[in-house]
């Protein structure tokens, strides 16, 4: 991604020195699976604190075994509670330049706007993809959600209107796009909640809200995200 990067500031550097007509470009990633946006949208909220340790230590997990994956990959990571927090030091961030990730720093509180975190997180990722040239966007994009509740606090995305609204931006994305979405919930409806909301069956995971749950669900999440890339 770093080669590419400095090969676009050459091209762009030199443009005046080519013939009128020349429009130099990069085309796609040179590689079998190509660029890989990975998206990561973490609860937050205080009912979390039972497992944050655990939460923390699977999505550092999750960046390790991501990294013996061929492919460049990016990553992103947002939480939420009744506010929805991009966490900034890990946006779109190359995968072997996320280090270990801090919990410490964006600990437990408030309540559950899964909704809200849902329909931010599409639009907000598919506004910064859709400014990229089409010869830089990734080739894949997958987003993982972990919540252990329901949802309890949304403002925008309220009720069964605003699921409505968050399945059909999920539907619109995996169909036009090819995005791939992943939801794991701790909660007993947690099957209903992913495939209301617009998920693949086999895309959505129930855990306990346990520490052997949690790791066992980031287990999960691992290896269907390495079946995404190609792996």
């Amino acid at each position: 991604y770093w080669a590419r990067s400095r090969v676009l500031e050459y091209l762009n550097q030199v443009q005046s020195r080519l013939p009128a007509a020349a429009k130099p470009a990069l085309g796609p990633d040179a590689t079998g699976v190509g660029w890989i946006y990975q998206y990561a949208l973490v609860d937050r909220s205080g009912s979390m604190d039972k497992i944050w340790a655990d939460t923390i230590g699977g999505l550092n997990s999750f960046v390790i075994e991501q990294l013996k994956v061929k492919g460049t990959a990016d990553f992103t990571l947002n939480v939420f509670d009744d506010e929805y927090t991009p966490v900034p030091e890990l946006q779109g961030v190359p995968l072997h330049r996320v280090g270990t990730i801090d919990g410490s720093k964006f600990p437990p509180r408030g309540r559950t706007a899964l909704f809200d975190a849902i329909g931010r997180s599409i639009v907000d990722l598919g506004v910064k993809l859709a400014a990229l040239p089409e010869a830089e966007r990734p080739t894949t994009v997958i987003v993982l959600i972990q919540t252990d509740g329901d949802e309890n606090d949304s403002k925008e995305y309220v009720g069964p209107a605003g699921a409505a609204r968050i399945k059909e931006m999920i539907e619109h994305q995996t169909k036009q796009y090819g995005w791939h979405f992943h939801f794991a919930g701790a909660q007993l409806s947690a099957f209903n909640v992913g495939m209301s909301l617009g998920f693949a069956a086999q895309n959505v995971q129930q855990y306990a809200a346990t520490s052997i749950g949690t790791k066992g669900m980031y287990k999960n999440l691992t290896r269907a995200t390495s079946r995404a890339r190609g792996a």
